[in-house]
């Protein structure tokens, strides 16, 4: 396969560095919080019939998750409420929403090139596109390797050591 890089994986990646360097910061607007937003709760932890209180200041992703129901829980909730978030059906935290936080990604430009210590946007992405080509390109020769080992396997006419298998 081909290590090719294209305009997407470019895209990803970019994006990829500016997500790590972002910021949050509070929102000035109060309104009820919804999908995507991030919130500032304090979070009280069940222990057997009662809670007990955990950490405070905790930025969570208001996003859904196969673990709780603290997305459904919370969309359209004002700030100040509390929320019992169930896992598995049975009570598990309860959450106080604080805050809602805007997360600020940096500009790109050269002062955030040199972060990475380049001297430019198009330096950065130069060093960006080197190393998603080189990821495809080890990901590529993985594969042949798993699939070349595959096709050995339904050849062999004759059992294999054991420590070749285990070590595959």
């Amino acid at each position: 396969e081909s290590a090719d890089v294209t305009d997407k994986d470019m895209e990803n990646g970019m994006n990829s560095l500016l997500d790590s360097r972002a910021t949050f910061a509070p929102l000035a607007e109060k309104r009820a919080i919804a999908d995507g937003d991030f919130v500032l709760v304090d979070i009280e932890l069940r222990q057997g019939d009662e809670y007990v209180q955990g950490r405070t200041g905790v930025l969570l992703s208001v996003k859904p998750s196969e673990d709780d129901d603290f997305h459904a829980k919370v969309v359209g909730a004002s700030l100040g409420e509390t929320r019992e978030i169930l896992r598995e059906d049975k009570p598990f935290t309860r959450v106080t929403l604080r805050e809602i936080h805007e997360r600020k990604a940096p500009e790109l430009n050269a002062d955030f090139a040199k972060i990475y210590g380049k001297d430019s946007v198009e330096d950065l992405k130069d060093a960006v596109r080197k190393d998603i080509a080189s990821q495809k390109h080890t990901a590529s020769v993985d594969k042949m390797k798993q699939e070349l080992f595959e096709k050995l396997l339904t050849m062999a006419q004759f059992p294999l050591p054991e420590s070749l298998v285990e070590k595959q």
